[in-house]
């Protein structure tokens, strides 16, 4: 199956969890899961992410795995994560550490390296809009990536951080 064909089968799952109706059941406080579309972030242009808590509330620990692709190339983040607010909030501080794993079509070259794929380092610091019992999700933050971006005075590739910023909508449920 092509990487264009599983991208599709992703936006169209987006589509159908954004515009699922809610329930008018019991309200209870359930576990913080959401899917989103990152703008920016931590694969470069965007990403389409599944985010979930561990434990059965809104905030706490969590891991946050998504899935980008432009043209040749694609990207996997996969994140741990944790948010805090206020009890009974809609609004949360986001902070997250992981990995961007980039696959190249045409190498990456830097200074004296070349890469067919990369494993960056990558954080967040987010604002995070998530009610607790579903709807609609916003974040919006700093999203630094760690990998090779500069080159020496003697042509030697460098770690370098390079400063992003992520924007995001899509649903929690």
């Amino acid at each position: 199956m092509k990487i264009t064909s599983i991208f599709r089968i992703i936006i169209i799952g987006f589509i159908f969890l954004f515009f699922l109706p809610e329930s008018e059941a019991q309200v209870y406080d359930r576990r913080g899961r959401a899917i989103y579309v990152e703008l920016g972030g931590n694969a470069f242009i965007y990403s389409v992410n599944f985010d979930t808590r561990f434990a059965e509330k809104t905030d706490g620990l969590g891991v946050r795995v998504g899935f980008s692709t432009v043209g040749d190339h694609f990207a996997i983040p996969l994140m741990l994560s944790y948010m805090t607010g206020k009890k009974d909030s809609n609004h949360f501080f986001e902070i997250s550490a992981g990995m961007t794993y980039f696959n190249y079509e045409e190498p990456w070259v830097v200074a004296d390296r070349s890469f067919d794929q990369q494993f960056m380092g990558t954080f967040s610091f987010m604002y995070r809009r998530q009610p607790r019992y579903g709807k609609f999700v916003f974040r919006a933050g700093i999203t630094p990536l760690i990998g090779y971006w500069e080159e020496s005075d003697d042509g030697e590739a460098l770690l370098g951080i390079l400063p992003m910023f992520g924007l995001s909508f899509g649903r929690a449920f």
